[in-house]
């Protein structure tokens, strides 16, 4: 499955404030992959400290997810761990039994649905592209069928078969490629556009 940019756009992730600060995509990949990993550690020191009202090492891991779950563009979640930092260092008991379970409810949906996610783009196989590769090359395909270089755009095509588009995606190209092949450049190039809307 693959990483929907637009789609944690709608669930409240600030995706474009974050990919320049982690250098591109990938960047942003590895900083969601570190986030999810994280998680396990992160919710037996939550459940230890706050049974044992360990406030001090309460408020330093809640400290630290608000900064990553910012730093992933998780604004919001950001800012209920936020909540409870301040209710922590203020010793405010009341607040923190208030809100505890809600945000560790908000921050384990959000791990649940980003591992479903980036679990198959831990690594790339080989022949597979990241979806930055396979987003360069959509645009120098659409250069070379405004070119009408079927040779250059039949290569890029072939390149561009090994990334994983979704089961409703996957015929446009095969289509595109079909296009190419009788040089039908204005109906490959639309089918492509189709395609680049993915990312």
């Amino acid at each position: 499955m693959n990483l929907d940019f637009k789609e944690l756009k709608a669930i409240g992730i600030d995706v474009e404030g974050v990919k320049s600060y982690t250098k591109g995509k990938e960047g942003y990949l590895s900083a969601l992959r570190m986030y999810c990993k994280a998680y396990e550690t992160n919710m037996e020191n939550i459940d230890t400290f706050f049974k044992e009202k360990d406030w001090e090492n309460y408020t330093i891991v809640v400290h630290s997810l608000k900064s990553n779950s910012r730093m992933i563009g998780a604004v919001d979640l950001g800012d209920e761990f936020e909540r409870l930092e301040m209710a922590g260092r203020s010793l405010n008991v009341d607040t923190i039994s208030k809100y505890n379970s809600e945000t560790i409810l908000h921050y384990t949906r959000l791990v649940e649905y980003l591992r479903k996610r980036v679990k198959a783009m831990k690594e790339a196989p080989v022949g597979r592209l990241f979806e930055e590769q396979a987003e360069q090359i959509i645009v120098a395909l659409l250069e070379a069928l405004d070119e009408f270089d079927d040779e250059q755009a039949g290569e890029l095509v072939k390149k561009l078969a090994g990334y994983p588009f979704s089961e409703d995606k996957r015929p446009l190209l095969d289509k595109a490629a079909a296009f190419i092949e009788d040089f039908m450049y204005d109906e490959a190039s639309e089918l492509i556009q189709q395609l680049r809307e993915c990312f």
